[in-house]
Order: C-alpha cells, then structure tokens, then sequence
C-alpha cells in the first residue's frame, strides 16, 4: 500500500534532506508504535515562529535506544538522530 508515491524526500528546517517513506513496512510501523507507546510530537517553533515537527522518545533503556531505535530510524529516513541522556528527579536516567 502505497501512502505518498510522488513525494520521497523533504527537507528540514534547517535544510536537511529526510527521506519520506512512501509504503508502510514493518519496520515503520514498529517505529511508529514506539513513538506512540514512548514517545511525543511537542509543539516547537524556530527564530522564525514556525513550527519545528520535532519527535522525542523517552525511555530508560539506553541499550534498546541506541541499538535498535536508532540503527532503525537511520534506515527507514537516512538520518543521523542525537542520542541524549538526562536525570529525572527520584527516577532512572532517560
């Protein structure tokens, strides 16, 4: 089942190239069941006052994000993602 078939790539805010996927695969609705499950789509806005579509995944298990969210996400859009931890009060590193 084909979702987009004339676009393929779109461009970032900050002119960055991102590959579209234009058919639904395991592998991207995997990822998008994380980021349902783990995850946020927060409202932020550029110098400009227009809209950043920012993703975030949240989780403690460093180990999964880094070996299979990320290697996945590169795959499915040819990008690189930042990997970056903090400390919530009285909880696990996230």
């Amino acid at each position: 089942m084909q979702i987009l078939s004339t676009i393929s790539y779109f461009k970032t805010f900050n002119g960055k190239e991102i590959k579209l996927p234009n058919e639904l695969s395991k592998d991207l609705l995997y990822f998008v069941g994380v980021v349902v499950g783990d995850g946020s789509l927060p409202i932020k806005y550029n110098d400009q006052k227009q809209r950043n579509y920012v993703v975030s995944i949240e989780k403690a298990n460093k180990k999964f994000i880094s070996s299979i969210l990320r290697p996945l996400f590169e795959e499915i859009f040819e990008i690189n993602w930042s990997l970056i931890t903090r400390k919530v009060k009285k909880k696990r590193k996230t």
